[in-house]
């Protein structure tokens, strides 16, 4: 009866095993991501700035999880329309790649520009919740005259719909609070 009883428990132990395994690989199936579009604000005509890589310059684009205080980075980039500056000025900083990862890992160059009216979609692979931070790391003061203007949006398919926030210019954080059903 024993070896009976340790048999079936241990049968039980092994489901139970299977089961969690089971949860663990549908919950990252099933794992929300969260798409960020930026369009560049800066205008065509703007004749300030001249640099190889016109318009918002973005190294990285990052959500901060305030519980576990961890960040993540995006992780792919789902579509982009890239942008040469005034008449002339071509756009050097193209390399969409660049914006992927942490902004001390990112390959040369450092960052993509924009160009003016330019945009590029990226994928993180985590869902945003209510206390967490989305920073957009923008260095067009360090890679040109000024920071440039950009407007971000977010959604939960990469193809929208999306909900647009401020035109912000240089390095931004977003803190967001409450309920996004947008993003559910």
């Amino acid at each position: 009866m024993t070896s009976v009883f340790k048999t079936k428990t241990a049968l039980l132990i092994g489901l139970v095993v299977i089961a969690v395994v089971a949860l663990a690989f549908f919950a990252l199936a099933t794992q929300r991501k969260t798409y960020v579009r930026i369009v560049d604000a800066t205008s065509a005509t703007d004749t300030k700035d001249t640099t190889p890589a016109p318009g918002a310059d973005i190294n990285a684009v990052e959500i901060f999880k305030s519980k576990t205080q961890q960040s993540v980075y995006a992780s792919a980039v789902v579509s982009s329309n890239l942008l040469d500056g005034t008449a002339g000025n071509q756009n050097a900083a193209k390399v969409v790649t660049s914006i992927l990862g942490s902004p001390q890992e990112n390959q040369e160059p450092k960052y993509v520009a924009l160009g003016p009216g330019g945009d590029i979609i990226v994928q993180l692979n985590v869902a945003l919740k209510s206390g967490d931070m989305l920073v957009i790391h923008e260095i067009g003061a360090e890679s040109g005259p000024r920071a440039e203007q950009y407007t971000v949006s977010i959604s939960k398919n990469p193809n929208g719909p999306w909900s647009d926030f401020d035109t912000v210019a240089g390095p931004h954080e977003f803190i967001f609070e409450g309920d996004f059903p947008f993003l559910r």
